[in-house]
C-alpha cells in the first residue's frame, strides 16, 4: 500500500475500522433535495450528512459551511482540530506521530491548524 510506503502505517487499522454505507433510495432522494437547498456543499458532503443523520452518526468535516448545515440539520459533527485533539486525549497517537500528521496536513492541504500548539502540548 502506498500509505505504508510513506510511513503512514497508522492508516491501515483506520481503514479496517471503517464501514462503507451505501445510500438507500430514500437517502438518495434526501440528498438530491439537500443539494438544491445547500448548493455550497459538494455531493460527497451532502451524502455524508444524510448518512450521519440516518444512522445517528457524527459527521466529520473541516468545512465551515458543512458545519453550519450540520447545525441546521441537527447532525452532530466534529472538525479536524477536535479530531486531532481526541487522538491526543485518548492516546491513540503518540505526540510525535500526531505532530507529523499535523505537519503533513498543513503542508499537503495548504491549511493551518490554528490550535496546533494547544493540541500537542496540553
Amino acid at each position: 500500500m502506498k500509505v505504508e510506503q510513506i510511513g503512514l502505517t497508522w492508516i491501515v487499522p483506520v481503514r479496517e475500522a471503517v464501514e462503507l454505507l451505501p445510500l438507500t433510495e430514500g437517502q438518495i432522494k434526501e440528498a438530491e433535495s439537500l443539494v438544491i437547498t445547500y448548493p455550497q456543499l459538494g455531493i460527497g458532503e451532502i451524502e455524508s450528512l444524510v448518512l450521519a443523520k440516518s444512522h445517528h452518526l457524527i459527521c466529520l468535516t473541516n468545512d465551515r459551511q458543512a458545519k453550519r448545515v450540520c447545525q441546521a440539520l441537527e447532525v452532530p459533527c466534529l472538525d479536524l482540530e477536535e479530531i486531532l485533539r481526541a487522538l491526543k486525549i485518548k492516546d491513540i497517537l503518540p505526540s510525535k506521530v500526531l505532530e507529523e500528521v499535523i505537519d503533513q496536513i498543513e503542508e499537503k492541504d495548504h491549511t493551518r491548524i490554528k490550535a496546533k500548539k494547544h493540541i500537542l502540548h496540553d
